[in-house]
């Protein structure tokens, strides 16, 4: 089975980008049972947090690095 990639991407702000990841990352799981990989490049890292929680996240050790770098 191949993998696809879907992209959620915008330059403006509040509109949407992270709400829309997670609940699209939820029903692929959970309806068609399948395995997601959620990249979280936004520095404010709100999709990580919502899915991992704050404890879990490298914010505080991986601030001044690149998302290269982290991976």
């Amino acid at each position: 089975m191949s993998g696809r990639v879907i992209a959620a991407v915008n330059r403006k702000g509040g509109v949407g980008k992270t709400t829309l990841v997670i609940a699209l990352a939820d029903t692929i799981v959970s309806e068609f049972k399948s395995s997601v990989i959620v990249v979280d490049a936004d520095p404010q890292a709100s999709a990580s947090i919502a899915l991992i929680g704050p404890d879990q996240t490298l914010l505080r050790s991986q601030a001044k690095k690149s998302l290269a770098s982290a991976i």
